[in-house]
């Protein structure tokens, strides 16, 4: 007796404690969460009904008085209750359904009449106590009864989990596997210990298995989360806005100050003030390029970039990389250009000819800019199968490379591997 008050009480505190986290915040409308809703439930009832009979007992009530007979059908009522509700559920595990549906539906309008059915026949037949010195237990027509339905649910369990054993995950399969051993085990030791009485809660110990088994996100936190990522959308969509905006300012006046130094060099300009202008003209053209940039990182962002494919002619591209890069390199830097176009290249291909030559420019740049004496070699090969060409594109130079432990921030917008080169554009 002392075993089985112990084992109630535990059982019901533990539970007790799961269903108030689990009631206290807002959770997902599926079938888990409400099959965990209702055999929570229903199985602390169950237990708090055990512990009350255990006290009618201890406090030597008579076994056929009102309040002991109330409590014995409330007992009879539970099991049954409850075989329901783990039925519902084992059904919705093994068949993998997510939300109600004609087969979910169907399945439980035959299953609530047959228990409506037993219900009926466990609280109309009779029954009466078995009693001896050491324990106290029902018997008789309705006690039969439960026993018969509770095996046939067993039996369905177990019939239905077999036929399904391949959609059985395990987290999913736990709270089954965990309810039917633990009813294995406890009517073991009722029938060779009659005073021990354990099925409720081993029916609980599943129930507790299903709630660390059960997809149950917080609500709240995910509304929480919501909320900050629209916040960080807006921020960033905030951000793209001023960056374009920012970029289409800037070129206007930048196109100005282009324009109108190329027409001071066709004024009479002495050769230090034709150095100058020729200057301006470069700064110039590396300011717009900088701010094209940042203008194309702006609309990758905000998913507005634009492939537009025709036939172009790749030799030409190719040529005029190479005379932007010799116009960058000039005669005063001890560098090597070397360039090599194959010669079973298509010379006209299909695709976005601008993104292409944007693309090459951008690596040769970089050579550029980072090699300070040496060589810098431009190839390209390629690889042509039934009409399809891609280009194999190589630029190698001889200037400071990369470090390793900067090769993870290859990729990062606005920053820059190696400080120490700050002055490099």
């Amino acid at each position: 007796m002392i075993v089985n008050v112990t084992a109630s009480i535990c059982f019901l505190i533990v539970l007790l404690i799961l269903i108030f986290d689990f009631f206290s915040k807002k959770t997902l409308s599926n079938l888990d969460n409400n099959s965990f809703k209702h055999l929570s439930v229903v199985c602390a009832f169950g237990l708090l009904i055990e512990f009350l009979t255990y006290l009618l007992v201890i406090f030597k009530f008579e076994i056929h008085s009102l309040p002991m007979m109330v409590l014995a059908r409330f007992i009879f009522i539970y099991y049954l209750i409850f075989m329901y509700y783990f039925i519902i559920y084992v059904f919705c595990v093994c068949k993998k359904i997510q939300s109600r549906n004609e087969q979910y539906d169907r399945f439980k309008k035959v299953l609530l009449v047959l228990y409506i059915i037993f219900g009926a026949l466990v609280i109309l037949l009779p029954f009466d106590f078995s009693e001896s010195t050491d324990y106290l237990y029902p018997v008789g027509l309705a006690t039969n009864i439960s026993y018969i339905i509770g095996g046939l649910g067993v039996l369905f369990i177990l019939i239905i989990c077999i036929i399904n054993v391949k959609n059985l995950k395990q987290q999913k399969s736990m709270p089954i596997l965990g309810g039917v051993i633990g009813a294995i085990v406890s009517l073991i030791l009722q029938f060779n210990y009659h005073e021990l009485l354990l099925l409720i809660p081993a029916q609980a110990l599943s129930i507790i298995i299903m709630y660390f088994s059960i997809e149950n996100p917080d609500l709240k936190m995910l509304e929480q989360v919501e909320i900050e990522k629209d916040r960080a959308d807006k921020a960033n969509q905030a951000k793209t806005d001023f960056l374009s905006a920012m970029s289409h300012e800037i070129r206007t006046p930048l196109n100005a100050i282009m324009g109108f130094s190329e027409s001071l060099k066709e004024e009479e300009l002495s050769p230090s003030q034709l150095e100058e202008v020729n200057d301006i003209i470069d700064a110039s053209q590396t300011l717009l390029e900088t701010v094209n940039g940042v203008l194309d990182i702006s609309k990758i962002e905000a998913g507005k970039i634009e492939i537009v494919n025709s036939t172009y002619n790749f030799e030409k591209v190719f040529n005029e990389l190479v005379a932007l890069s010799k116009a960058r390199l000039g005669d005063d830097r001890p560098i090597e250009f070397i360039y090599h176009l194959a010669e079973d290249t298509p010379k006209f291909l299909y695709g976005d000819h601008i993104r292409v030559k944007q693309v090459i420019l951008n690596f040769l740049t970089n050579a550029i800019k980072y090699t300070k004496s040496g060589y810098i070699d431009f190839d390209v090969k390629n690889i042509c199968n039934k009409g399809v060409c891609r280009l194999i594109i190589k630029v190698e130079d001889s200037g400071i490379g990369i470090k390793k432990e900067s090769i993870n921030r290859l990729f990062d917008k606005f920053d820059r591997l190696d400080n120490e080169n700050s002055t490099i554009e």
